[in-house]
C-alpha cells in the first residue's frame, strides 16, 4: 500500500481513508488506458499521490491555483488561499503532473477537445458547474472500466450534476459503506 507523505496530506481536504481508497480506484484502473484527470486540486497533494501511484500515466491537475471561482460568500472560502509559485514548486518533482490553472467551465471544454482517453476522474470541485461541465466534457471520453470518482458525493450539487450530465445508465454504482461520503461509477464496457 502507497503511504501519503506527511506533506502531500497537509496538501489535501481528503482524509486518510478517503486518500487510500482513491489510490485504491487510481491502482485499479493502472491497466485502463488513458490519463488521470482531477478536477479541484487546491495545493495538488492529491494529484502528487495520484502521480505516485500511476507513474506510467499523465495526472492533470485542474484549479484556479489561487482565489475563488465563484466569489465570497458561495463557500469553501478556506480553499482560496493558495500561492501558485509554491504549488509550481511543490509539483516539480513530479514529471507526470500536468497544472491547468483556471475556470474549470473554461479550462475543461478546451482540454477535451485536445486530450486522448481517460482512465480516472477524480472530482473534488464542491460545485454543480464544475462538476456539470466536467462530466459533459470529459465523461464522455473515459475509457471501459474507467472510472468516475466523487470526493464529495453526498453534496446535492454533485447529485444534480450526475443527474443533468451523465446517462446514468452506461456506469455501475461502486459505492460502499467505508467510502466516506465519496462516490464511484465506473463506466460499463458497452455491450455488443
Amino acid at each position: 500500500m502507497l503511504t501519503c507523505p506527511v506533506t502531500l496530506q497537509l496538501q489535501s481536504d481528503a482524509s486518510q481513508e478517503q486518500l487510500e481508497l482513491l489510490l485504491e480506484m487510481v491502482k485499479q484502473t493502472n491497466h485502463i488506458a488513458g490519463d488521470i484527470v482531477e478536477i479541484g486540486s487546491w495545493k495538488c497533494g492529491t494529484s502528487c499521490l495520484m502521480s505516485i501511484a500511476s507513474p506510467c500515466k499523465t495526472v492533470w491537475a485542474f484549479d484556479l491555483f489561487g482565489g475563488l471561482p465563484y466569489g465570497p460568500g458561495v463557500g469553501f472560502e478556506n480553499f482560496a488561499d493558495t500561492d501558485w509559485k509554491e504549488i509550481q514548486e511543490t509539483t516539480a518533482p513530479y514529471k507526470n503532473l500536468q497544472l491547468v490553472r483556471g475556470l474549470h467551465e473554461l479550462t475543461v471544454p478546451e482540454f477535451a477537445v485536445k486530450c486522448g482517453p481517460l482512465s480516472l476522474i477524480f472530482l473534488d470541485s464542491d460545485h454543480y458547474s464544475s462538476h456539470r461541465v466536467t462530466l459533459t466534457y470529459l465523461a464522455p471520453l473515459l475509457s471501459p472500466e474507467g472510472m468516475i470518482v466523487f470526493h464529495d458525493w453526498t453534496f446535492s450539487d454533485v447529485q444534480k450534476a450526475v443527474s443533468d450530465a451523465l446517462p446514468i445508465d452506461e456506469y455501475e454504482m461502486l459505492n460502499r459503506p467505508e467510502m466516506h461520503h465519496m462516490g464511484v461509477l465506473r463506466k460499463r464496457v458497452p455491450s455488443i
